[in-house]
């Protein structure tokens, strides 16, 4: 089993999908977050559910219906919350760990009291201290690959379903002249 910190901003965004809520609730993963973490989501929540039925991209009953369904996997305990009595005496060792945002404090904290990683996206965390992992990550690892209804894990890997360049009249690729660096695609400076 995996256990893992969640920072406010990814538990949010995962909260609000389907294939999100499929990870969270995973068998082999264990999804805790502070006290501080969870009022900023339980705020956030409703502001980006109401942003997705302002623009019509939700239904007013589907967005009441994915908050309730949101709020209650805290209720439920498959994410937990953990009171801030639990961590607050590493507040200053964890503000040191992440000078760029002390607010996120709390996450750092909580992961070094439970000896766990941190799921995020924010780059504040890198060099804290504490594993971090992405949600891709986690995909790779087995955790929500695949969710019953999801069109995007519906799509068979076939030439039909993802045509080659050439067969959709798009021009071939253009080679590099020097050699690119594996993670940004910017060439490489001559050694």
């Amino acid at each position: 089993m995996i256990l893992v910190v969640a920072d406010a901003s990814v538990l949010v965004g995962e909260l609000l999908r389907k294939r999100g809520r499929a990870l969270v609730s995973h068998s082999d993963l264990r999804v805790v977050v502070p006290e501080h973490q969870w009022q900023e989501a339980e705020y956030e929540l409703p502001r980006r559910i109401d942003a997705l039925v302002t623009t019509n991209r939700l239904s007013s009953d589907h967005g009441a219906e994915l908050l309730r369904t949101t709020l209650a996997l805290a209720a439920a305990g498959v994410v937990e919350v953990v009171p801030a009595a639990a961590y607050s005496d590493l507040e200053a060792i964890a503000r040191d760990r992440v000078p760029r945002d002390p607010n996120d404090w709390p996450v750092v904290a909580l992961a070094i009291t439970l000896a766990a990683g941190i799921l995020t996206v924010d780059k504040d965390f890198l060099g804290c201290g504490c594993p971090t992992w992405t949600v891709e990550t986690l995909r790779l690892h087995g955790f929500g690959l695949i969710v019953p209804d999801d069109p995007i894990h519906t799509a068979t890997r076939s030439r039909e379903a993802f045509p080659r360049r050439s067969q959709v009249g798009a021009p071939p690729c253009r080679p590099t002249r020097r050699p690119c660096s594996w993670f940004s695609g910017r060439p490489v400076a001559p050694s």
